[in-house]
């Protein structure tokens, strides 16, 4: 590839010492600053009308200009075999300018840049240009300030679909500088990182998601508690995984409502009982939202439960299963599992089995509760345990 670049930049070399030692006013292949047509006048017309616009050039007539000084830079850089000659013809005090067709060497140090930047697009010093019709196509538009072909001056220079703006202060084809340049479902430009997004601020959101989270520059339901003030959903905002409005598993959704999956919801209970599914939330079968259990008690194992409630001693004091026993800690009565007169290896394991603590003994293997008088006892007999029968001593009921 080197070999070949080189070979092409030494005929071009030729060509341009040819092009002012014959004076010629023909030229074939793409002209500098056009389309690629020869012109009547040998393209001199053409670098005349752009060193007109271009007064920093120089007067060619001293000996030199800024298009040769630039196509000698460049040759000393990709062609130095070939240096001497260009200097001979276009450096200062050259063969070139001894001619009468000033414009001729001007237009043969162009012709030899832009050729020479087409084969070595990574050598600087041979990006020069007076227009954009002198930049190769991966970079087509002329910086007319810095004389550099740049990827682009303008939108219009931008051809790719994903990066059709053109970020002029930078030259450079980006995603968008405006909002012009992004369309839905990401509509917001980033003017910092020229990305469209989602959203930069709660305006560019729609109504079922307002707030724009400014870390993801996404739209979601919510960004913290706040946002969630007015749901109906609950007054929580989960900003680890949905960023959507709900409520704790115990619910922040007001009286008479509960939490179901996240969600408020109000119970409907119907002709509710207290069935299997033990769920907490508002379905029929939910005795938590319906008060379907008398005495507050709760759903337990498919059926209504009064474990560790408080009670007084009596028929129907508890739940069927449960007996109303003395809690010495408590100094009170609570409905624990009835388990008065089952084997039992230790006073631990009564009270594991009661789902309690502190009401039953186990003398004699069989697990006792605590009583304070015969009422207390299924058998009607409460016996003394360890002192008179008090209520910091008391009894245990006895059993067949």
């Amino acid at each position: 590839m080197w070999q070949c670049n080189a070979m092409r930049l030494f005929a071009l070399l030729a060509m341009a010492l040819s092009v002012t030692a014959c004076g010629s006013s023909s030229s074939s292949g793409w002209q500098p600053g056009g389309s690629g047509g020869a012109s009547s006048d040998g393209g001199a017309n053409d670098v005349q009308e752009s060193e007109q616009s271009h007064p920093a050039d120089g007067d060619s007539s001293t000996g030199g200009s800024a298009l040769c000084e630039a196509y000698i830079a460049c040759t000393a850089e990709t062609a130095p075999a070939g240096l001497d000659a260009v200097v001979a013809a276009y450096g200062e005090g050259g063969s070139c300018w001894a001619t009468t067709d000033i414009a001729l060497c001007d237009k043969a140090c162009r012709s030899g840049l832009i050729a020479a930047f087409s084969s070595f697009p990574n050598a600087a010093s041979c990006n020069f240009c007076l227009t954009s019709g002198d930049c190769p196509p991966v970079l087509p538009a002329c910086d007319s300030n810095a004389r550099r072909c740049v990827a682009c001056d303008s939108d219009s220079d931008c051809k790719a679909s994903t990066k059709p703006a053109c970020d002029a202060p930078n030259h450079t084809c980006v995603e968008c500088t405006s909002d012009l340049h992004c369309s839905s479902p990401k509509p917001a430009c980033d003017t910092t990182s020229h990305q469209c997004l989602a959203c930069l601020d709660n305006d560019q959101c729609p109504i079922d998601v307002p707030v724009c989270d400014p870390a993801m520059h996404q739209c979601f339901e919510c960004a913290s508690n706040t946002d969630c003030v007015n749901s109906t959903k609950g007054h929580k905002c989960d900003t680890v995984f949905t960023h959507q409005c709900g409520c704790g598993l115990l619910g922040d959704c007001g009286p008479g409502r509960l939490c179901e999956e996240g969600v408020c919801c109000t119970p409907s209970c119907g002709t509710a009982v207290c069935g299997p599914s033990q769920t907490i939330g508002c379905g029929s079968e939910n005795d938590y939202a319906c008060g379907v259990c008398p005495n507050n008690g709760t759903c337990y194992q498919g059926g209504c439960s009064d474990l560790g409630n408080s009670c007084t001693p009596g028929p129907g004091a508890c739940y069927a299963g449960e007996a109303c026993v003395y809690k010495p800690s408590a100094q009170g009565y609570v409905c624990l599992t009835d388990i008065i007169g089952d084997a039992c290896n230790n006073e631990y394991s009564c009270n594991v089995d009661a789902h309690g603590s502190g009401s039953y003994v186990c003398p004699a293997g069989k697990c006792r509760p605590y009583c304070l008088t015969a009422l207390d006892c299924p058998s009607g007999t409460c016996e003394a345990w360890g002192g008179p029968v008090s209520p910091a001593t008391p009894g245990v009921c006895a059993v067949p």
